[in-house]
């Protein structure tokens, strides 16, 4: 069963066919995951697209039986691309650039610091730490981890 936020006759026809909720980035309130461990009499499983499981009342759902999962290293991938890439913008002055060519002003100290050849230090080595020394390195930079 596939419910949107506005769906709830839905899953009101439904609920003794729900055996899995997949919680995707918009998680419901704690309030909400223990009314749906309640209302859902064959419920077996509660699996968050995230890395943690914040906001479900676990307690609540041992009690049912119900199992509580997530999918741990998901984005991880895109984490590390956005760190990357906020470095990059950082680094190169990116958002400052763009205001003064879009204002006419086309000179170069708008430029930055150049991302190749430098040194990075991560301070944590998780996967996504080691992620984002993957693509460092791809930058011929220097990795240094704490």
């Amino acid at each position: 069963v596939s419910c949107d936020d506005d769906d709830a006759e839905t899953l009101a026809k439904r609920r003794a066919d729900i055996r899995v909720i997949l919680v995707g980035w918009k998680s419901p309130s704690p309030k909400e995951f223990n009314r749906l461990i309640n209302e859902l009499p064959n419920l077996r499983a509660i699996v968050k697209h995230s890395v943690g499981v914040s906001g479900i009342d676990l307690e609540a759902a041992r009690t049912r039986g119900v199992q509580v999962s997530n999918v741990s290293g998901c984005s991880d991938a895109a984490v590390a691309d956005l760190t990357f890439g906020l470095l990059l913008a950082t680094a190169r002055n990116v958002v400052t650039g763009n205001a003064r060519s879009r204002d006419g002003l086309l000179d170069r100290c708008w430029f930055g610091t150049q991302v190749s050849g430098s040194t990075i230090g991560i301070v944590g080595v998780g996967r996504i730490g080691i992620a984002v020394g993957k693509r460092a390195r791809e930058f011929d930079m220097s990795v240094l981890y704490h």
